[in-house]
């Protein structure tokens, strides 16, 4: 598969995005697709990190209009398969990762990337759990 990264970033400049792109020579690559949970080791041809759910639609967007593979992966271990893509582009969620508490603490924002151990100590300095 052609390098996609030279259209990719056009296309993400051209929108304002603030996802960052790391292709296969980039020096973070290799630490970004360290397998975790079951992805197996696949080789993504693109790494996109977006920062926020609109860098996430972008990416998408982009994806979906020029008929690109994509995957989408989270904080931590993710279900059997979902970045068992090889030569994919993967979407990788995990600077995606906050926690806010609404006020009166009956609502929680989770960004897609987090960890579940910082969830679940971010709700418990509030008095909070979740079921596990």
């Amino acid at each position: 598969m052609a390098s996609l990264y030279s259209p990719v970033q056009t296309y993400l400049d051209e929108q304002g995005s603030t996802t960052k792109l790391l292709p296969p020579e980039h020096p973070d690559f290799e630490a970004a697709h360290e397998p975790s949970g079951n992805n197996s080791g696949a080789q993504p041809v693109l790494i996109a990190r977006p920062q926020n759910a609109e860098d996430v639609q972008t990416m998408v967007r982009y994806c979906a209009q020029n008929n690109v593979r994509f995957v989408v992966r989270t904080g931590g271990h993710n279900s059997p398969g979902p970045t068992n893509g090889q030569d994919v582009l993967w979407i990788d969620l995990r600077d995606i990762d906050y926690v806010d508490i609404s006020e009166d603490k009956k609502t929680v924002k989770v960004g897609g990337g987090v960890l579940f151990r910082r969830l679940t100590e971010t709700l418990a300095e509030d008095g909070l759990l979740i079921p596990s």
